[in-house]
């Protein structure tokens, strides 16, 4: 069986927030609710022996 997938297909931005995060200091993007690294491709292949 192969499976695939690509998250943030048109890659779009992360939403911007200009609330402190933690101990750092400024604004950006929230972590914990996004992944400001852009589009990911995934890829599995999963075979059986019998």
């Amino acid at each position: 069986m192969l499976t695939g997938g690509i998250k943030n297909l048109l890659d779009t931005d992360p939403p911007f927030t200009a609330h402190n995060l933690g101990f750092a200091a400024g604004a950006g993007w929230d972590p914990r609710v996004v992944d400001p690294r852009g589009r990911a491709y995934t890829l599995r292949v999963n075979y059986k022996f019998f």
